[in-house]
């Protein structure tokens, strides 16, 4: 089952899958529910910045070679490493994706739609962390969050976002046994000493 037929037999509320697929449509591109005229203009636009991108590396594949005298090896050898650090980002960001999605089979979903979306610049920079984590509990941290943001945009500020870009697997779980520790009343929150 794809990621569109599996959001489909969720039967969430139209204003959910609006939010997961404006969430996931930069790692995953759900073509049955973007319409054709749609898809064609961000085709020709992904085709058009992979140009420039192929023209940038090749410019500076040309002057890397240049620097070192024409050794063309050490050249493609920082090609290939940028070219596998490419696709372990993506492999994080699919993976992240993915326990996103079955996170938001598993939570309550609000009957209300929210008053506010996912704003492009939380998702950049929600993306931008979530690349680097190949961690599977991190990448299950980032989902939580993500499908949490879904349904309750803004729930999350770009400063966890942040905290998260120095957080491993051990201190994301220290943070969450504190987070465990603490009480809210109103708008203060104590933290109980173990």
């Amino acid at each position: 089952m794809g990621y569109s037929e599996f959001i489909k037999s969720l039967g969430l509320p139209n204003w959910v899958t609006k939010n997961i697929v404006t969430s996931l449509s930069r790692v995953i591109l759900t073509a049955t529910e973007i319409p054709v005229s749609k898809l064609q203009n961000k085709v020709e636009r992904i085709k058009l910045i992979g140009e420039i991108e192929r023209q940038s590396v090749r410019v500076a594949f040309d002057k890397v070679s240049d620097r070192i005298n024409s050794d063309s090896t050490v050249a493609e050898q920082i090609l290939e490493r940028y070219g596998l650090k490419i696709i372990e980002e993506q492999i994080n960001k699919e993976s992240i994706a993915q326990k996103t999605l079955e996170f938001l089979g598993d939570i309550s979903i609000p009957t209300e739609e929210p008053k506010q979306d996912i704003t492009t610049d939380w998702l950049t920079a929600f993306w931008n962390f979530g690349a680097t984590k190949s961690d599977d509990e991190m990448q299950q941290i980032m989902g939580k969050i993500l499908a949490n943001e879904i349904i309750s945009p803004g729930k999350f500020s770009a400063y966890t976002l942040q905290a998260l870009t120095v957080l491993d697997s051990d201190v994301g779980n220290s943070f969450k046994r504190l987070c465990n520790l603490s009480i809210e009343d109103s708008d203060i929150t104590y933290v109980i000493h173990p």
